[in-house]
């Protein structure tokens, strides 16, 4: 009993470090981002932010093709006998992206609820286990969405290299070329890793640090789990037709920034529009401990806009009228979410309180 006693508090500890960690980092995020609109002055990107016109709403409801090219790449994972409504598999990929962007989840945890949203949606009777699991198409597909995201930055790059070359050139190409080929051969290594079983290894870890009785479960099926992905890795024709539309969503996310800057006067060619919300999404994925990653994403598209001319206020604008739609897209995500999982949510909360009632049954 008191070694249970001793892990439970250890894991509330644990818990509440990483809720501490949470908010600091979002308020040292919010404090950024109210300093760069403090230091450009409210009143000029208000005008611009008026000046765009019907920019947020365009942007609004273009963001949904590349999402459904993203739904469409995820659900050619599954055999044809398992492969969900369309409707179905992009309601869970839009719950699962609007959970990654406006809570406080590392960006991973609405890839938890979209696994559990197409598992309900599975058109396989109960009793007939599926060849591939919604957790291992989950798996397969957010490692797919790091490789095409490391081969979209490198697109980037090479549009910024041949920009900066007929600009006289910069000192900042080399490394950015050397830490886009690091992140690429990373993945290669996490693709290999996995294919090979390396999704095995993970959970012993996992017993050891957070104690075996808790993750027991996760064990027994992490074998099968394992198998799975490697199964689906393995196939190149799927693997690569996937990749294909995955790529091409991120290469229409570029889209956005073209739209926000021609509705406000201020255009860029795509290979410029590529260039931003390459480097930008790559930014918002290192600071993933920030939630949403507030004033980063910001920053770091003023910072890359500044490498191709483009003014601050500008930039600016442009970074908040993002926020605008990410909150325009991502709010009735979570609507949908409570809807869909409504008996979820009540089971979860009857079982966490039935847990405290009685901690050691």
């Amino acid at each position: 009993m008191d070694r249970r006693l001793y892990a439970s508090h250890s894991q509330k500890e644990t818990i509440l470090r990483s809720g501490y960690a949470t908010l600091l980092a979002l308020l040292l995020g919010l404090g950024l981002a109210a300093l760069l609109v403090w230091l450009q002055g409210p009143d000029t990107i208000m005008e611009l932010l008026i000046s765009s016109g019907w920019a947020l709403l365009a942007i609004s409801l273009f963001r949904f093709l590349p999402l459904a090219m993203d739904s469409y790449a995820w659900n050619r994972l599954f055999p044809p006998a398992e492969r969900r409504s369309f409707f179905s598999i992009f309601q869970a990929r839009w719950i699962g992206e609007s959970v990654n962007t406006l809570l406080p989840v590392a960006q991973i945890g609405g890839d938890v609820v979209r696994a559990r949203l197409a598992k309900q949606a599975s058109p396989l009777p109960a009793t007939r286990p599926p060849q591939i699991s919604a957790g291992a198409s989950v798996v397969v597909d957010f490692l797919l969405g790091l490789l095409t995201q490391a081969l979209f930055t490198l697109i980037g790059i090479a549009c910024l290299a041949l920009y900066l070359t007929r600009a006289e050139g910069s000192d900042l190409l080399p490394s950015l070329i050397l830490i886009a080929c690091a992140g690429l051969i990373g993945i290669l290594l996490l693709y290999g890793l996995l294919r090979k079983g390396g999704l095995a290894r993970i959970v012993p870890m996992a017993q050891k640090v957070f104690g075996a009785d808790r993750f027991q479960s996760v064990a027994d099926s992490a074998e099968t789990l394992n198998q799975q992905v490697s199964t689906l890795l393995s196939q190149r024709k799927t693997i690569t037709r996937a990749s294909f539309w995955k790529l091409l969503a991120w290469l229409m996310r570029s889209l956005e920034i073209w739209i926000i800057l021609s509705l406000m006067g201020s255009p860029v060619t795509l290979a410029e529009a590529i260039i931003i919300e390459s480097l930008a999404s790559a930014v918002r994925s290192a600071a993933f401990i920030v939630p949403g990653a507030v004033g980063v994403q910001e920053g770091g598209i003023i910072a890359i806009a500044a490498l191709l001319g483009l003014p601050t206020e500008t930039a600016l604008a442009v970074a908040l009228l993002r926020r605008g739609r990410e909150l325009m897209t991502s709010l009735p995500g979570l609507i949908a979410w409570s809807l869909a999982e409504r008996g979820a949510l009540k089971d979860f909360f009857n079982d966490r309180k039935t847990k405290e009632a009685h901690p050691f049954d």
